[in-house]
């Protein structure tokens, strides 16, 4: 990427890394209140369970290969750093929204 002159800028690494530590952060606070989120049933937990959780432990390492099979590497930081905020503020909104209905 670099010697193709497609480096993403500092401002696109820097939104990168805030939606990784989003990321971090919000999966951390579903994991830690789990016990809590599975006393009320409902589809928010298949969710977090289901589909976001496993999301943070599959090989990202295709990504890279498959923009680079469509010649497009220079589309994968800013769509990295796109997609890392899409997945916090969603497993943010379901988390929440489970944690609303928790009996304290």
């Amino acid at each position: 990427m670099t010697r193709a002159g497609d480096a993403p800028g500092w401002p696109v690494v820097a939104v990168l890394l805030a939606g990784v530590v989003g990321a971090f952060a919000v999966i951390t606070w579903s994991e830690e209140s789990e016990n809590r989120r599975r006393r009320v049933a409902g589809w928010e937990n298949r969710v977090l369970d289901g589909v976001l959780s496993p999301l943070t432990t599959r090989d990202w390492h295709v990504f890279p290969v498959a923009f680079a099979l469509a010649g497009r590497l220079d589309l994968l930081v800013p769509a990295a750093a796109v997609g890392a905020h899409v997945f916090w503020l969603a497993t943010l909104a379901v988390l929440r929204r489970v944690l609303r209905r928790v009996p304290v």
